[in-house]
């Protein structure tokens, strides 16, 4: 047989190519004559699939090398070399020499072919016709399955989020069947296509994880491997604990309560609550990223917090806003009927709201709040009938409440530290029928007491109104009523009712027995509210009129501790219309003033605010 012009050869390396590894080819082009040969073009043919005669699925990424003047391109899996245009493409004695680098063997073991093909210009011999036959010669790869390996066994995320997914990746060897167990569920298969094995080198993801997960991965040699083998790997998918972030701004608003803008994020948590303080409450909000806006009264702090059922350990996130200053805005309705009049008293754990009925005598209801806009009722309130008016005291963590009882019987004084037991205290002799004493207490924690219908009016109490003492004749004149109020080192007695009108007048006395007169300003007249307060360190309070049938102008009065009067402007378009003449009830709470309007206001009734 005539030897070919032309010798093509294939070198591989490795010279059993290994399934899913990469794979080089060194192709020679050997001129067997003493003539230089023009060559036209070389091409190498590569078969591209995944079954086993394929020798990859692609050859993208792979890199080529010719000689200088010689091109190589490619086209599939078909690579042609062609000379230069500065080159005659003539091939001597040393040949040529063509490299195709990184190939990527597919998962299919088996036999492929690769067809090499050179062509050349016409060849001449002495005596024979010109040789123009292309040179071609055809190489046999055979793959193989590599040895079994299974590598870069992780999950991502990890720890998982709860009720979240994780990713679980692997790397084993070409060929390799992958089994995954999590927890004791086998997984073989592709998600949602049972038809399609898992790759063996991929990834799984798990959905929904709501417990620490054990996940084995299994690598097992495949059947047409010549030895059999498994390997295993095995990791650990803890929950992450929950985590919260929470952000608080305040916006202030027109002729309204400023609000708390907040907003949260929490992970890996599958419930979340929000307290606020004041008040004292708790309300379940959704995970994950959300918000509300809330009206606030005063200084509120906000803690959120995050939980799931698998960590021990909760987030907490907390946010603290103090609300700019405001003047008087309607705030709620209230825990009552606005038709029902009610007064507004300060307790030691926030204020104190009781119904009166609009004729004066009703059953006791009692509500507390910490803001004025969130109430609570007192399900265990002293048994009694009562009527106008009321007074409460406060002394290191304990409210002292002092009422009439409807009809004959005397007054009574309760005490209480948590608002639902009460304690009734001993009556004492100036205790009298329809009118209870005004009681407060002193920065020495003795309590002081306004004994009405009596011209012994001044009592003191140094053991928490068990005992009390009468002080010597004050020069206080003698009423049904008063607010007896302590600040600035002075008792205060305001706002008298006599047998006849009412009158607008104002003491203060530092050993309750000398007290000395401030006259209102004047021209003013009425009757200043039964239930004033200290606020700023001044003395709060409403004037009205008993007997005037007219609407007065909602309009606040303050006392500074000189006893100098002002008046604050007129709430635009608020009228006060108080029959009974006890005037609206003012209270203190978490550095906010409260009013509550309730059958004398209008046309907004209900519960008032400022701070300013």
């Amino acid at each position: 047989m005539t030897q070919q012009p032309l010798i093509t050869a294939l070198t591989a390396l490795p010279a059993a190519p290994e399934c899913g590894e990469n794979l080089d080819l060194l192709f020679t082009l050997t001129n067997t004559t003493d003539a230089l040969i023009d060559v036209t073009k070389v091409t190498f043919t590569l078969q591209v699939g995944m079954f086993p005669s394929d020798l990859a699925t692609g050859f993208d990424g792979v890199e080529l090398i010719a000689p200088t003047g010689w091109q190589l391109h490619q086209n599939g899996g078909t690579f042609t070399v062609t000379p230069s245009a500065s080159n005659s493409g003539a091939v001597g004695a040393a040949g040529l020499e063509f490299q195709i680098l990184n190939i990527m063997v597919n998962d299919a073991p088996g036999q492929t072919s690769v067809t090499m093909v050179a062509a050349h210009k016409p060849i001449t011999h002495p005596n024979q016709p010109p040789d123009i036959a292309p040179c071609e010669n055809t190489a046999t790869l055979n793959k193989i399955l590599p040895p079994l390996s299974l590598t870069d066994v992780y999950a991502d995320p990890l720890p998982a989020l709860y009720d979240g997914s994780t990713t679980i990746y692997w790397t084993g060897s070409s060929g390799a069947v992958i089994a995954l167990d999590a927890n004791g569920v086998t997984i073989t298969h592709v998600k949602n296509d049972p038809s399609t094995p898992l790759p063996s080198a991929g990834s799984y993801a798990l959905d929904e994880v709501t417990q620490p997960t054990i996940v084995t991965v299994t690598a097992t040699a495949s059947a047409t491997a010549a030895t059999a083998a498994e390997l295993q790997k095995q990791i650990t998918v803890p929950i992450a604990p929950p985590t919260a972030t929470l952000t608080a701004s305040v916006t202030p608003n027109a002729n309204a309560l400023p609000s708390a803008t907040l907003n949260w994020t929490t992970t890996s948590a599958n419930a979340a609550t929000l307290t606020s303080t004041p008040p004292a409450s708790t309300q379940t909000v959704s995970v994950g990223s959300s918000g509300m806006a809330l009206p606030i009264t005063g200084p509120t702090s906000f803690a959120l917090t995050a939980t799931n059922p698998v960590s021990a350990t909760a987030a907490t996130a907390t946010q603290a806003v103090t609300p700019p200053s405001f003047t008087w805005v309607s705030a709620a309705d209230g825990p009552v009927p606005l038709t029902e009049q009610v007064r507004l008293l300060e307790t030691h754990a926030g204020l104190l709201l009781v119904t009166v009925g609009t004729d004066d005598v009703t059953t006791g209801s009692m509500w507390t709040s910490t803001d004025g806009l969130s109430w609570d009722q007192i399900t265990t309130p002293p048994a009694f009938d009562y009527q106008l008016p009321v007074y409460t005291a406060v002394n290191a963590g304990t409210t002292y409440l002092s009422v009439a009882p409807k009809g004959s019987a005397p007054s009574m004084i309760y005490s209480s530290t948590d608002l639902q037991t009460w304690t009734a205290l001993p009556q004492a002799s100036f205790f009298a029928a329809f009118a209870p004493p005004a009681i407060t207490f002193d920065d020495t924690g003795t309590a002081w007491a306004f004994a009405p219908f009596s011209e012994q009016m001044i009592w003191s109490s140094t053991d928490l109104m068990q005992t009390w003492t009468q002080v010597p004749q004050p020069n206080l004149p003698m009423g049904i009523g008063t607010c007896l109020i302590f600040t600035a080192g002075k008792l205060w007695s305001l706002g008298r009712i006599t047998f006849g009108d009412p009158v607008l007048d104002l003491y203060s006395s530092t050993d309750g027995v000398t007290w000395d007169s401030h006259p209102p300003p004047t021209g003013v007249t009425g009757n200043a509210s039964l239930h004033a307060t200290v606020f700023n360190s001044e003395i709060c309070f409403f004037v009205t009129q008993r007997h005037n049938p007219d609407p007065l102008p909602m309009a606040m009065w303050r006392i500074d501790a000189s006893g100098t009067w002002t008046q604050d402007p007129a709430i635009p378009g608020q009228t006060m219309l108080d029959p009974t003449g006890y005037g609206l009830s003012l209270a203190q709470c978490n550095t906010a003033l409260f009013t509550a309007g309730n059958g004398i206001t209008a046309p907004k009734q209900g519960i008032w605010a400022k701070n300013a």
